[in-house]
């Protein structure tokens, strides 16, 4: 009796742990009544690039252009830097997410953001994996 328990105890062990949604980036991103946090660090309210870099800790390609435009290929993340007279701000003015294929540009990432994603607005609460 004692090694069919213990049979079905690790099968279902087993079962969850195939089951299981890993994300790939390791990354969560926490959206609420226009406050957004990255790995459970908050971004303040003025976005400042710095701290988005600090938060992703990865190589991203650049380019210039109207905007310095900040693209972390393996997030599925860009960044939207302005550049008014060709002079960075160090503030971030967008924050895009690619969850789905998009049409093919010079400032799209090279793979989708796969990490956790949720967004509240007043009492719901949506998730997005």
């Amino acid at each position: 009796m004692k090694k069919y328990f213990i049979a079905i105890v690790l099968f279902l062990l087993i079962n969850n742990c195939l089951l299981a949604q890993n994300a790939s980036s390791k990354m969560i991103v926490f959206l609420k009544a226009g406050k957004v946090k990255l790995n459970k660090k908050d971004v303040v309210k003025e976005w400042k690039l710095n701290i988005f870099t600090a938060i992703l800790d990865t190589f991203s390609r650049k380019k210039e252009g109207l905007n310095k435009v900040h693209i972390y290929d393996n997030l599925g993340v860009v960044l939207f830097e302005p550049s008014p007279q060709k002079m960075p701000t160090g503030f971030v003015s967008e924050f895009q997410i690619i969850l789905d294929e998009i049409e093919p540009s010079s400032i799209t990432p090279k793979s989708f953001y796969e990490g956790l994603l949720q967004y509240r607005r007043s009492v719901f609460l949506y998730t997005i994996y």
